[in-house]
């Protein structure tokens, strides 16, 4: 069984109740948002909106867009150094 580190997974007898059913109690690592694309892919994103002046919502979701479209080669490389293979 692969838990993550909520609380209640951590608490006595949860590991020796799951091994009574003889499963293998494995335990996720911290999560890491440095290891996690998406993060970084947000406040990339979140930066360029900050930075560019909005004037209506048209100039809004034209500005998502263009920059969501740029993304692309960021993400890959953030995927890269987190580890994780790419296949397209």
């Amino acid at each position: 069984m692969v838990l993550d580190g909520l609380s209640v997974h951590r608490m006595v007898g949860v590991r020796e109740a799951i091994e009574w059913f003889s499963a293998t109690v494995l335990f996720l690592p911290l999560y890491s948002p440095d290891l996690n694309p998406i993060e970084h892919t947000s406040s990339t994103l979140k930066a360029r909106l900050r930075s560019a002046w909005i004037g209506n919502l048209e100039d809004l979701r034209s500005l998502i867009t263009q920059v969501w479209g740029q993304l692309d080669a960021f993400c890959a490389g953030w995927v890269r150094n987190c580890g994780h293979i790419l296949s397209r």
